[in-house]
């Protein structure tokens, strides 16, 4: 009997789930090639009609193991997800379990291509880093100003500092990992990160808190530069599309997940949790870059490191009317969405009477509006090009602006009535 096409297909995709668990529950040495298609009803000959090796469907099915733990997040809040990852349950059934969790000492000594699919993995993770930082903490803002005893502008000052750190650290760690290599330069960024995510949770007084954040944002850069340097050193053309939007999903979806996780932990253990929580991803992700991820650049840099060379690097990308427009636009567009961050949770919380919880979920519908305009923008971008898509983001930014401005005029006006 012929097998279709689709009959194959469907074939392979079994195996795959099957080789998925099974490596999961009784790792990659722990099972043989015939019992595993004897577990998935085939024969063992059947093996060599669809993979190249053992190593081959071990790689496929660690990125099909990934995929699954990824799924466990879609349509669950935050402490549903988490509840659920640090359940009895989770953790004694491996075969459905996290990969991560249940290969990832085990993926350290095998094939290249298995670690490839585990770094794709760590690159994704590595994307979080950034935005997790930012928005982690934004429920916990106004208890910041109450313990600290400060003000608003102080409390708002941590983020400041945050942001000038990360853009300062973005500039840097690029020409380094291309002359030192990226693993070392990464697990430089993550370990800055670390302690700096430390002191951040033991900081007595505003004052150190404000500067522990602008150490903590100059490693955390580090990661959303390497993990983009680490696509391309991997990949071209559509491949590498790929990944760059599967990054750039995840940078919109961190910040929904991260102030309500961020909020639950304020109501039950107060803001320095959310820096302890920090503190442990950013361990665990160092651990698993360290023992899992290979060195991807192939060839490192002989030029020479220099300040100089890279502030005039920028002086000639500035001499671009284009790029000036085009960063012009960026600039003011992230100036107004971090006005709003900075100060939301005072207005939502502190006026509006939100708990962090619930102002959590509130920032959520910021961030779908965000997904949803890169989804826009990546359907309308070939009727109306690139400019005229940017016209379009600018028009919907502004009558953004103008309607909170005209309500915040409306209360205004109802306060004093």
């Amino acid at each position: 009997m012929k097998v279709t096409k689709a009959q194959a297909e469907a074939n392979r995709a079994l195996v795959v789930q099957t080789a998925s668990q099974l490596f999961r529950e009784r790792g990659f040495d722990g099972v043989g090639v015939a019992d595993l298609m004897a577990a998935a009803g085939f024969t063992h000959g059947g093996f060599y009609k669809q993979f190249g090796s053992k190593a081959d469907l071990m790689a496929e099915s660690t990125a099909c193991g990934i995929a699954q733990t990824a799924a466990l997040s879609e349509g669950v809040d935050a402490l549903t997800f988490v509840s659920h990852y640090l359940s009895r349950e989770h953790r004694d059934g491996r075969a459905t379990g996290c990969t991560m969790a249940a290969l990832g000492g085990d993926a350290a000594r095998q094939p290249d291509a298995v670690r490839a699919a585990f770094a794709e993995g760590v690159e994704r993770l590595l994307t979080a880093l950034g935005p997790l930082s930012t928005d982690f903490y934004l429920p916990s803002l106004p208890d910041i100003v109450r313990v600290m005893q400060t003000d608003v502008a102080g409390a708002q000052a941590t983020l400041s500092a945050f942001l000038f750190g990360f853009a300062g650290g973005q500039i840097l760690w690029g020409p380094l990992s291309d002359r030192l290599g990226r693993r070392p330069v990464l697990l430089t960024g993550l370990a800055l990160f670390t302690l700096a995510t430390l002191a951040c949770a033991l900081a007595p007084s505003i004052e150190a808190l404000t500067a522990a954040r602008a150490v903590q944002a100059l490693g955390a850069s580090g990661p959303i530069v390497l993990g983009r340097a680490m696509v391309r050193d991997l990949y071209e053309g559509p491949r590498a599309g790929r990944e760059l939007a599967r990054m750039g999903m995840i940078m919109g979806l961190v910040p929904a997940v991260a102030p309500v996780l961020g909020g639950v932990l304020q109501q039950a253990f107060g803001w320095r949790s959310t820096f302890v929580a920090s503190l442990a991803f950013a361990a665990v992700l160092a651990a698993v870059v360290g023992f899992l991820l290979p060195e991807t650049l192939r060839t490192r840099s002989r030029e020479p490191l220099s300040l100089l060379a890279i502030i005039r690097g920028f002086g000639t990308l500035l001499q671009n009317r284009a790029y000036r427009v085009y960063v012009g636009l960026t600039a003011l567009a992230y100036g107004g969405l971090f006005a709003f961050i900075s100060g939301s949770s005072f207005v939502l919380i502190g006026i509006h009477g939100l708990t962090p919880a619930q102002y959590g979920l509130s920032f959520g519908f910021g961030v779908l509006g965000f997904i949803l305009g890169t989804i826009l923008a990546q359907r309308l971008v070939g009727r109306r090009g690139m400019d005229g898509v940017i016209g379009l983001g600018v028009v919907c930014l502004a009558a953004g602006g103008l309607a909170m401005l005209g309500r915040l005029l409306r209360f205004h006006e109802e306060a004093r009535a």
